[in-house]
């Protein structure tokens, strides 16, 4: 099984920019600005795949992955970056399998024109398979019990239900030939745990840089909230449970940009839950079971006013974006601050959404940091969603 390390990732020396937030100081922590050495991966995908990319050139990285979720996920580009990497490393002809499973058939004008992430993937010989939504869901759900780098053992080219019979069993094949590594949708993996311990420690340590300088003494005043955009909560869940061990005055606030906060907080119980099982039973230090459990609290979630589907283009969300991509700096914020910020326009715009309707008392009671968590390759394919839809 594949676990956390250290991973190899560099930032820019601008990794926290100070941007007024319609009339509020808002801290962008710049994960954008990060890239993995040995993979080029960037923001949050470094971090939460960062295990992986460290095995490139290694024995231990697997012949077979598997994984699902969206044709145009950053997780599905991360994936393939690090698979089309890898491959040149294996000792024979034969290479790897990548085998990514989605809900639905491919679109007809994306199978005609592939762009994005789904293009990425077939030029780094990833086989899409397409699920009915139902075999989609059971697949999910079977795989909710597993963890990042978690081996199964199945036949090449397998099919759903042998995934099923296999996911839902705890023996793993020692068996080259056999193993498939399964890889969680959007990297939700306690294998994550080490990159994104890291950024939480950037964090820390920028904190208590600014707070040390005479000019930004009041904010040592009030305590600081981190405001992440979330899919399967994740980098929240992972940053929770680190910042509960180091800090008391910095608290973290996941953001539903998928579903609405019931759902968030379902994903974020089960990751808990079988992160807890997974520490039970590996060789890791007994104290992770703590650190998964220790007091059973989850991450602040700011539920939305209203639902909203997932990447869905609307004209709201373009407003949004192009209104934060103007952010201005914040006087005095210094020099550097004069650089522009893009952010991603899937999750950044309904995470804002989401920040606006509970701006005013967020901005009384905390000092505001908001995790960029990069995504900027996906713009292009979302602005052509746009066009396509005559919203631009």
């Amino acid at each position: 099984m594949l676990s956390a390390s250290s991973s190899c990732i560099r930032s820019s020396s601008k990794h926290f920019s100070l941007k007024n937030l319609r009339g509020t100081p808002i801290f962008i922590k710049r994960d954008d600005l990060l890239e993995h050495q040995s993979a080029s991966i960037t923001g949050n995908k470094a971090r939460k795949l960062g295990y992986l990319a460290d095995a490139i050139a290694t024995s231990k990285f697997p012949r077979r992955i598997a994984s699902q979720g969206g044709l145009q996920s950053n997780a599905l580009l991360a994936l393939s970056t690090i698979f089309q990497r890898q491959q040149q490393y294996f000792d024979d002809d034969a290479g790897g399998e990548f085998t990514y499973y989605i809900k639905g058939e491919v679109p007809k004008w994306l199978s005609e024109s592939p762009r994005g992430s789904y293009k990425s993937a077939i030029d780094a010989g990833v086989r899409i398979e397409a699920l009915a939504p139902e075999e989609y869901q059971r697949l999910a759900q079977a795989s909710s019990g597993t963890s990042g780098g978690a081996s199964c053992s199945l036949s090449s080219r397998p099919t759903v239900s042998e995934l099923l019979r296999s996911l839902s069993s705890s023996a793993a094949s020692d068996d080259g030939d056999l193993t498939y590594t399964w890889i969680p949708q959007g990297g939700a993996s306690s294998a994550s745990r080490a990159g994104v311990s890291e950024m939480v420690d950037e964090i820390l340590t920028e904190i208590s840089r600014l707070v040390k300088e005479e000019q930004q003494q009041q904010l040592a005043k009030r305590p600081w909230l981190v405001l992440i955009a979330s899919g399967t909560g994740t980098i929240a869940f992972h940053s929770h449970c680190r910042l509960r061990q180091l800090s008391s005055s910095v608290r973290v606030c996941a953001l539903p940009c998928v579903g609405n906060a019931d759902y968030l907080r379902r994903q974020m119980e089960g990751m808990r839950a079988r992160f807890v099982a997974v520490a039970d039973v590996g060789d890791d230090d007994d104290s992770l079971h703590d650190y998964y459990n220790a007091d059973g609290t989850l991450p602040m979630i700011l539920a939305p006013a209203k639902a909203a589907r997932f990447a869905e283009p609307r004209q709201e969300l373009y407003q949004i974006w192009k209104e934060i991509n103007s952010l201005q700096c914040v006087e005095g914020g210094g020099e550097e601050e004069k650089d522009p910020v893009t952010f991603d326009l899937v999750y950044a715009p309904r995470a804002f959404e989401i920040i606006f309707e509970h701006l005013s008392s967020l901005s009384e009671e905390y000092n505001l940091i908001y995790y960029h968590c990069g995504g900027l390759e996906g713009n292009d394919s979302q602005l052509a969603r746009y066009r396509r839809l005559e919203m631009l």
